[in-house]
């Protein structure tokens, strides 16, 4: 029995859904710690806006910044406790307040935020929800909101977020993936390119999966990469929580003598760190002087938490005995099904 640090699978048990919040009970002066305090939120403003805050909290004031994912930029933020009611307010680069602010209550632990962004000079309201992102291996550590950044220039490839149950067992051409109803306007996103920079620091200088064959398509140079069109595709996002993501690729690529695709699950933290990989859809031919290979594997994947993924692997060597000169044929076959469940604690088990 192996087990995988992958806290966040436990959390996709929650219908493998994005954020959800409720209401809190009003944050009390008492619940405010006196000294500084550093927390990375993320959410939503109306529906479709999402949202990264860092805000720094002293007694019944805050200081910080945010920026929406579409553009990645910082807005400043300033705000105060008054009435029970927290107003965050945006500030330009010269610290001057604008006429736009978010405004609502904590729950005690600071953990999440329920209320509204406004702008009263245009009349605009929208309701306005976030929650502190956690480190999965350990919650009472604080999660680097530069990095959260970095990290959303991959996440931006990812807004469709696919519907489960979903099974894997097919070419990208012939699948027929469903999206749940709040993504489904992000189309364009599916099957985009990933860009090298991203491949290189988020994939290949991460995931661990064992590669059957002469062509190591979790590292390859830039030339490759963009020259071959040997890229990394998105699909969408599988779940998402405050502690962790998980995202589905593709890539597929045929030399002319090999032929390569698969499917590839990975779950990140919020900074980019990666907790787990595990190839969904497999279908790889190879062959070499002597030596033909067949690796094919499909998944099914539920939205009660578990994944079940059944492979089977053909390995055929052939040729002339060095020794007598007779010919030989030798197969060998191996099937295996894995099954990732969850445990109690939030460890991902697997089970061949």
């Amino acid at each position: 029995m192996k087990i995988f640090y992958c806290l966040g699978i436990y959390y996709c048990i929650h219908a493998f859904c994005g954020i959800t919040l409720v209401a809190h009970p009003q944050t009390a002066l008492c619940d405010i710690e006196d000294k500084a305090k550093q927390l990375t939120y993320k959410g939503n403003i109306g529906n479709q806006l999402s949202v990264t805050l860092q805000l720094e909290f002293t007694n019944t004031s805050c200081t910080g910044r945010y920026h929406y994912h579409k553009y990645r930029q910082d807005i400043l933020l300033k705000g105060e406790l008054i009435d029970d009611k927290w107003i965050i307010k945006e500030m330009n680069s010269k610290g001057e307040e604008k006429n736009q602010y978010f405004k609502g209550t904590f729950s005690a632990d600071q953990d999440h935020f329920l209320g509204t962004w406004e702008n009263p000079v245009k009349g605009i309201t929208h309701p306005s929800k976030f929650e502190c992102l956690k480190n999965p291996l350990n919650s009472s550590t604080t999660i680097d909101y530069e990095k959260t950044r970095k990290f959303q220039e991959l996440l931006n490839y990812f807004d469709l977020q696919v519907m489960l149950p979903c099974k894997i067992d097919r070419g990208i051409d012939d699948m027929h993936f469903k999206w749940t109803p709040d993504t489904k306007t992000y189309i364009t996103d599916f099957k985009q390119n990933i860009p090298y920079h991203l491949a290189r620091n988020y994939i290949m200088d991460q995931v661990n999966i064992k590669v059957n064959s002469p062509f190591d398509y979790f590292d390859m140079d830039e030339s490759f990469y963009n020259n071959y069109n040997a890229e990394y595709k998105s699909i969408g996002k599988i779940f998402s929580n405050n502690k962790s993501i998980g995202l589905l690729f593709h890539f597929d690529e045929d030399t002319g003598w090999d032929e390569y695709e698969l499917f590839f699950l990975l779950v990140f933290d919020h900074e980019g760190n990666l907790l787990a990989n595990i190839k969904t859809y497999t279908y790889v031919i190879t062959e070499g002087t002597g030596k033909i290979s067949s690796e094919k594997s499909w998944a099914n994947l539920t939205n009660n938490g578990s994944i079940t993924v059944i492979s089977e692997s053909i390995v055929i060597e052939y040729g002339n005995d060095a020794q007598t000169g007779e010919e030989y044929y030798n197969e060998n076959n191996k099937n295996q099904t894995l099954e990732y469940t969850v445990t109690a604690n939030g460890l991902l088990d697997v089970k061949d």
